[in-house]
């Protein structure tokens, strides 16, 4: 029995032995398991020439892995089945002005990642003065007016771009109360250039309006940044801003609201239109100054701009009391002798005051309404008991129309 259970144990070892063998004799292949796959990136140039020493840095949503290239060019890596991955490279001599990216399926196996030969641009800034100038916005952009490279110049008014591609690109030095310079670099090697920029202002013009009145608006302050003006007889006010600039407007006035304007100016003269509204307010107007009391009094309630102002609240000595309709008109009613103070309020708005006197009804002129005179079916007069045609008075013209009958009768 113990001779038949080492012979197992020995064929066992061969096994595996002859196992190990052929696994370590067969060929190398992409690997996946689970949610990762192994991908072979071939780093190249245009004519197919392999890149040797280059790190590729793959990167995805949650992840990234970087490798060196071997001699072949070649490397290996790990990336998750299903992500868009980008495929960067970094090498002295060779660059890519964007990563590669590439959805990777299961059955990705290989992705060849083209590089071109590097190059960086350097320049330095001037005056016309012959300063440094820092702060300028050196833009490098390519034919699908794409950014490549893109800084500031530093105190000493210098910027080197990061490696890019040979090629043909546009470059653009654009800077605050300067005028844009673009010139055009077409090259295989590093640049090293010197660019001078020159100092520029601008006219912004401001048209300063009444949208609702549909007017000009003179005598309003214009501030624009550290400069003020005021508005003629047409509205406008002009102001000297530098170039290239992001201008603050702001515009006040007595009687209106204040404004403010965001304005791009480029390197041309630019007019913006400015929008100001008078101030909310309330007129109030009564057609009567003296109402007989029980009557009411009819006002008028009229907004900044001499029109209706509908549904404002009417007070009578701070109590509100009736609601103007869409004419801006109100009853008042006038409960009592005396003096009637009178105001219209909408929200925070308050009205001027005016007085109404309710005075007794007996012998009183109201000095707004007057008596009528008509005739009935016989052809009599009659005469309308209108306020201040009193009882003496209808009597004496009773005995005037009898004496003239008798006398006719005669």
């Amino acid at each position: 029995m113990a001779v038949r259970a080492s012979r197992r144990a020995i064929a066992a070892v061969v096994l595996l032995v002859v196992a190990a063998l052929v696994a370590g004799s067969a060929p190398a292949v992409a690997q996946s398991g689970g949610d990762t796959t192994t991908v072979t990136v071939t780093v190249e140039t245009e004519d197919g020439t392999p890149v040797s020493g280059a790190t590729v840095a793959a990167s995805w949503d949650g992840g990234q892995t970087s490798a060196d290239t071997a001699g072949n060019g070649k490397v290996f890596v790990d990336v998750p089945v299903g992500a868009t991955v980008s495929f960067d490279v970094d090498h002295p001599d060779y660059t890519r002005n964007f990563p590669l990216r590439r959805t990777v399926g299961e059955d990705t196996d290989s992705v060849a990642v083209e590089v071109t030969d590097a190059v960086a641009f350097t320049y330095q800034v001037n005056s016309r003065q012959g300063d440094a100038v820092e702060g300028v916005r050196v833009a490098v952009v390519d034919g699908a007016e794409r950014e490549v490279a893109a800084g500031r110049t530093s105190g000493d008014g210098r910027f080197t771009t990061e490696q890019i591609e040979a090629g043909s690109y546009a470059v653009r030095f654009t800077k605050t109360g300067y005028l844009t310079v673009e010139r055009t670099e077409e090259t295989g090697v590093d640049v090293t250039r010197r660019i001078e920029v020159e100092r520029a202002d601008a006219v912004l013009a401001v048209d300063v309006r009444d949208p609702r009145a549909g007017e000009a608006i003179s005598g309003a302050t214009v501030r624009v940044d550290d400069k003020t003006a005021r508005t003629d007889d047409s509205g406008r006010a002009t102001v000297s801003v530098p170039v290239n600039s992001e201008a603050r407007v702001e515009v006040t006035r007595e009687g209106y609201g204040d404004a403010t304007s965001e304005a791009s100016v480029g390197e041309s003269d630019r007019t913006v239109e400015v929008a100001l509204s008078r101030l909310p307010s309330l007129s109030l107007e009564s057609a009567n100054e003296r109402v007989v009391v029980g009557e009411s009094a009819r006002v008028t309630v009229t907004d900044a701009y001499g029109d209706p102002a509908a549904n404002v609240t009417v007070l009578v000595d701070g109590e509100a009391v009736a609601t103007t309709d869409g004419d801006g008109e109100a009853l008042v009613p006038v409960s009592e002798a005396g003096e009637t103070a009178v105001r219209a309020r909408r929200g925070r708005t308050t009205s001027n005051r005016v007085t109404v006197e309710g005075v007794s009804g007996a012998g009183t002129d109201t000095g707004t309404t007057t008596g009528t005179v008509s005739t009935d079916d016989g052809g009599v007069p009659t005469f309308g008991a209108a306020p201040g045609f009193g009882a003496v008075a209808a009597l004496v013209a009773l005995l005037s129309l009898a004496y003239l009958a008798r006398d006719s009768r005669r």
